[in-house]
């Protein structure tokens, strides 16, 4: 495993100097992912690095999940998830961007007699790092081998006849040829050889007909469900529960129901403590007045149990009464009152 995240950790590296990223930059981005790794993989996703994932919907699903104060940059050029999922990207296209470029090389060569040299350069000008960002986001593909579609081959040829690329000019017209080489490898159908295959072709297009109906069916069928359960929703919402309809456990779980534990069930500083520390993860960033007021009781608390004395004093000279009040009413639910004097 640690082989494996070396060698994608490496391959990354190597991905981001290639498309001309800033050595500066590459280091930051290296920096931020082994940050994600530390505070957001390892201790949620239990995932020790973000190079274990090879899957594009696995890191969309992981980017999508990320706290607000990820991801560290706020545009494509700066976040180093986006140039992972880029790279992922790349690796996804290799094997056809492989095949195809030495195919149309060996056209280039072999059917336009150009030299072994330009053709392994008018070849390598349609997977260049340098459109890899562009392909990406316009076409959803790292490179142009990855489109046989003449139509989005001549869009891709307007876009870059637009773009200031260096080598603008060369590329759209290898582009072009490309397109035409491409168009020639697609079999030629003849219409009066293959009458069958038309049948078959009218049979389907009945068929997507067919169904283009039964999902026209179900979604009324869904929307009428949808309708029915709104209604529903809207007849709960109306109902008000008693308080004695309550579950049991939904009471034992409250707020108030553990700061009483803690104040008259817990002996141990460490107790109180090591509840307070998981109430503060699970309630982090919550500013609710009773989870603040609860959190000062928890303190004082824990400064109670380390003098014991203290504790002994006080609980002779007061009566604590806990009062929990209903969760639903919102209130904290621990008030203190003097015992009266007879």
């Amino acid at each position: 495993m640690a082989d494996e995240i070396t060698a994608q950790y490496n391959g990354f590296k190597k991905f981001l100097l290639d498309i001309g990223i800033n050595a500066r930059v590459i280091e930051n981005y290296l920096a931020n992912l082994s940050k994600i790794d530390e505070n957001f993989l390892q201790k949620h996703a239990g995932c020790k690095s973000v190079y274990q994932i090879v899957d594009k919907k696995v890191l969309q699903i992981v980017m999508d999940a990320m706290p607000w104060r990820f991801p560290f940059g706020t545009t494509a050029q700066r976040n180093p998830l986006s140039r992972y999922m880029q790279f992922l990207q790349v690796l996804e296209d290799r094997d056809i961007v492989k095949e195809r470029s030495e195919a149309f090389r060996a056209f280039l060569e072999n059917r336009l007699l150009l030299s072994r040299r330009d053709a392994e350069h008018y070849s390598n000008l349609l997977c260049s790092p340098s459109i890899i960002d562009t392909m990406i986001k316009s076409f959803g593909v790292s490179s142009v081998y990855c489109i046989d579609n003449d139509v989005v081959l001549k869009n891709v040829k307007v876009l870059f006849e637009g773009k200031s690329l260096r080598s603008r000019n060369r590329f759209c017209d290898v582009v072009g040829i490309y397109t035409k080489w491409s168009i020639s490898q697609k079999p030629v159908v003849n219409a009066n050889e293959n009458t069958e295959s038309a049948s078959e072709v009218i049979d389907l297009q009945n068929a997507i007909k067919d169904k283009d109906k039964e999902i026209a069916e179900l979604k009324a069928q869904l929307t009428e469900k949808e309708n029915v359960i709104s209604s529903l929703k809207e007849q709960c919402g109306a109902k008000t529960e008693e308080p004695e309809e309550h579950d049991a456990m939904c009471d034992l779980l409250t707020l108030d129901a553990i700061m009483r534990y803690c104040n008259e069930d817990c002996t141990e500083p460490s107790e109180v403590k090591t509840i307070r520390n998981l109430l503060c993860e699970v309630y982090q960033g919550v500013t609710d007045e009773r989870w603040v007021y609860a959190k000062k009781e928890l303190l004082k608390r824990i400064k109670a149990l380390k003098n014991p004395m203290n504790v002994q004093n006080l609980v002779m000279e007061q009566n604590i009464a806990h009062n929990v009040e209903n969760v639903e009413s919102g209130a904290v639910g621990i008030k203190v009152s003097g015992r009266k004097k007879a």
